[in-house]
């Protein structure tokens, strides 16, 4: 679950 959690945090940091 850790890594999905990671993908997410990059996702958002790519959208700010």
């Amino acid at each position: 679950p850790l890594r999905h959690l990671e993908e997410l945090l990059e996702e958002l940091i790519a959208i700010a």
